[in-house]
């Protein structure tokens, strides 16, 4: 997760200023643009980019709490440009999500965790996006202290599991109605596109593939899959299905490191050659 300036003295000094403002400037965007790895659908910010970001959730924090009191304040100012924050804020909300349940219990927890949802439910133009779904439900809670949660925020976390449950259900539904060729064929796809590659529906699929367990072409393609696994995080996940196919752990001791994909196969083919 990217570094939050929360609580960086000159934020406190350009949230005031921000706060006054009759016009909010948002820095100018990179020639390029990087985004999160296991979320594709967010951006990367630059520094400044971060810092505004930051900036717009704590004015429209303090605003919700009416602080500093006697401070004027441009409010509509402060909704409307809170409401044009897009995907890229995610990390910044769920971290602040945190932070206000914390301190400031109810309050702000409902209007972020209203904004937050936007990215969880279906709507009526766009269904929601498994990664990022899945990168919210696991940082959402990492800098949570309290235990008695606002009713926000446990609205927004029965949403997560609910709409994740669902969407694991359908693509299962989805992937047990395809001939096992038709599997073999999707998983190929996602595999040379890693571009397209929508990573939590990958991993759905290779674990649906690691459980046909009697089906020889499942543990080919998933060797053929380890032995160009380029990342520790695509070796675990073929590595599992494998275990998961064959019911025997550990065999591929070496899947975690760096460049170990042909290893880990080897290991695998000597495992299955010693089975036939």
């Amino acid at each position: 997760m990217q570094n939050n300036p929360r609580c960086d003295i000159l934020l406190v000094v350009a949230i005031a200023m921000f706060a006054r403002s009759a016009d909010a400037q948002q820095p100018k965007q990179p020639t390029t643009r990087e985004y999160l790895a296991d979320a594709p659908a967010i951006p990367m910010l630059t520094k400044q980019e971060a810092v505004y970001v930051n900036q717009v959730i704590y004015a429209m924090v303090l605003d919700d709490l009416g602080l500093p009191k006697n401070m004027p304040r441009d409010r509509g100012l402060i909704q409307r440009t809170f409401n044009a924050l897009g995907p890229e804020s995610l990390p910044f909300l769920v971290e602040w999500m945190d932070y206000c349940a914390n301190k400031y219990g109810t309050c702000p927890c409902t209007i972020l965790g209203k904004k937050i949802d936007h990215y969880v439910r279906p709507s009526a133009s766009k269904g929601p996006d498994l990664d990022t779904i899945e990168f919210i439900d696991k940082n959402l809670g990492k800098g949570l202290v309290v235990k008695d949660l606002p009713a926000a925020y446990k609205d927004l976390r029965v949403g997560i599991a609910n709409t994740l449950k669902a969407m694991r259900k359908d693509k299962g539904l989805t992937l047990n109605a395809m001939k096992f060729d038709e599997v073999l064929k999707l998983a190929t796809g996602i595999e040379d596109s890693p571009k397209a590659r929508k990573l939590a529906e990958w991993r759905l699929t290779i674990g649906f593939i690691g459980a046909k367990k009697t089906d020889e072409r499942a543990f080919d393609f998933l060797v053929g899959i380890l032995e160009k696994a380029d990342t520790p995080t695509q070796r675990k996940t073929v590595h599992e299905a494998l275990t998961n196919w064959s019911g025997v752990e550990n065999v591929a001791t070496y899947y975690e490191s760096t460049g170990a994909g042909k290893i880990a196969a080897e290991d695998w083919k000597a495992w299955r050659r010693g089975k036939k």
